[in-house]
């Protein structure tokens, strides 16, 4: 999936557009296909504006949460300012891979790694690379799986989160 946002920002005057791109595979193994790997890498960036100032706060990229990197609050993962506020950023980079692995025909065991760095630069700089480890538990259904997942961050910020709880009806992507 792609996409490529233009914007105007009317209070400041400032042209800027948002492009993302996220893709993800799966390869299936073993008798009844009781084992998928599946993987997930984005990318985005924004360009336009003088530099992060003149990107809207709610228009700038973060990470972190059940649908990016579990073991981190939402939004978590950011540049942050002299007093450790998440600021957001200009460009992201993230990486999920899970292994389901099926118990029985309805449950599943699912151990996973989650990774990402969001930078204030219009490319990410890799300086401050994220990743949450976990486990999660699915019970197969006709309409989706029921997930629960249990995530811990491997380089957690100071005063963050020690770990996540992560409930859904889906898979993570």
């Amino acid at each position: 999936m792609t996409t490529a946002e233009p914007a105007y920002d009317f209070l400041n005057g400032t042209i800027y557009s948002s492009f993302d791109a996220i893709g993800s595979t799966y390869l299936s193994a073993g008798e009844d296909d009781r084992l998928t790997l599946a993987a997930r890498v984005g990318a985005g960036t924004i360009v336009g504006g003088n530099g992060l100032k003149d990107i809207p706060a709610n228009q700038r990229f973060y990470a972190g949460g059940g649908g990016s990197v579990r073991g981190y609050a939402y939004k978590s993962i950011s540049p942050r300012n002299a007093k450790g506020d998440e600021t957001g950023g200009r460009s992201y980079v993230e990486a999920t891979l899970e292994a389901r692995i099926g118990l029985t025909e309805n449950i599943q065991i699912v151990p996973f790694i989650d990774a990402a760095d969001v930078s204030a630069d219009n490319f990410p700089d890799f300086s401050d690379i994220r990743a949450g480890a976990g486990l999660g538990v699915r019970y197969l259904t006709g309409f989706g799986p029921i997930r629960l997942d249990v995530a811990l961050p491997l380089d957690r910020y100071p005063g963050g989160d020690k770990f996540g709880i992560y409930a859904g009806i889906g898979q993570t992507f």
